[in-house]
């Protein structure tokens, strides 16, 4: 029996998206089309010579997302692992999105995936998603640990938010004190705010500097790696993982040689003893496998890279147990289970 851990994954259904979560109202559509493999063929469709693309991607998302609840979509997961592995699941909450209100709420996300964690108390492990905006995030998140033995924290700053928001302070304050480690979106983002931006979203929570207009440019200041500087100057003993380790256009640049959110992850990384980072999504490229085996060779950065899936936000191009034994594969069973056992066993401690 193994004992990995995927350190990042998802099991939400589409009772708890949003209409204007995907782009085209695609949600809706879902909700009154029978047919989804009809649905999904059409997303390929309209790009079939690639595989990575966001219409591949949209499809998958949606046919997981169309399952019956989610502990039908976390007995998908489990299948594609070796038996003994356990899984961080991580909840969001996306009513604070703009995106218009699901079917079910933030709060009735948490009660569902906690009765997933009682039927399968040995391998998931349920993350609560903390929203500056939410009305005492602070009460949530203590709330969901201490009372429902949830283990970590996650933050999700593309819906809308720096993550240095003064209003974080008290849940960084909370885990650094508690040992409660926290999981955050690093890299850009598919998925993002979809409201409008407001006076106070256009102005720096710390500086006061006035920001762009426009969504996607405001989205990648908002998930900036360089963001946690700040946090990390106030809270230097948190622990806490910059998810994606810069994601994949930076680790292009790094290997072309460009400034890269790839070297300022690890930078951080080095500076502070507490800072991990996943390989969620980004490695589904295999092209980056020999930067990853280069990386694991560095002691500073070894025990501080996690295996993680994104699973199902990252079905692209190969299924989650190809990705999965694809990457052990090329990795080793070392270097695999320094990032799949060892790393994940001392963020989760």
């Amino acid at each position: 029996m193994d004992s990995f851990i995927n350190c990042h994954t998802h099991i939400f259904t589409k009772d708890y998206l949003p209409p204007k979560f995907l782009p085209c109202r695609l949600v809706r559509i879902l909700s009154r089309i029978m047919k989804r493999k009809w649905l999904a063929h059409i997303l390929m469709w309209l790009n079939p010579f690639r595989n990575d693309d966001l219409f591949n991607r949209i499809s998958n998302l949606l046919l997981t997302a169309s399952l019956k609840n989610q502990k039908a979509v976390f007995g998908r997961l489990t299948r594609f692992y070796p038996e003994g592995t356990r899984f961080v699941v991580l909840s969001m909450d996306m009513d604070h999105m703009g995106a218009g209100r699901a079917k079910k709420n933030f709060r009735k996300q948490l009660l569902d995936l906690s009765s997933v964690r009682d039927e399968y108390p040995e391998s998931c492990i349920p993350f609560v998603c903390a929203d500056p905006r939410a009305d005492d995030p602070l009460g949530l998140v203590t709330e969901y640990i201490e009372v429902h033995g949830y283990k970590g924290i996650k933050i999700y700053p593309p819906y809308g938010y720096f993550p240095y928001d003064p209003r974080l302070d008290e849940i960084y304050g909370y885990a650094q004190s508690n040992g409660v480690p926290v999981l955050t979106h690093c890299a850009p983002a598919s998925f993002i705010f979809r409201g409008r931006i407001t006076r106070e979203m256009r102005e720096d929570p710390l500086t006061h500097e006035r920001l762009p207009r426009c969504r996607k440019r405001l989205a990648e200041l908002w998930v900036h790696p360089g963001n946690y500087w700040k946090v990390l100057m106030k809270f230097p003993d948190l622990k806490i993982c910059l998810a994606h380790f810069g994601g994949i256009p930076a680790w292009g640049d790094y290997l072309d040689g460009k400034e890269s959110w790839f070297s300022v992850v690890m930078e951080i990384i080095r500076e502070f003893p507490d800072v991990y980072t996943d390989v969620s999504y980004t490695v589904h490229k295999p092209e980056y496998y020999p930067l990853l085996k280069v990386v694991l060779q560095d002691s500073r950065i070894r025990s501080k890279v996690l295996y993680g899936s994104d699973y199902y936000m990252a079905e692209v191009g190969t299924s989650e147990r190809r990705y999965a034994i694809n990457l052990r594969g090329y990795l080793g069973e070392a270097d695999f289970r320094q990032i799949a056992e060892a790393n994940p066993a001392a963020f989760l401690a």
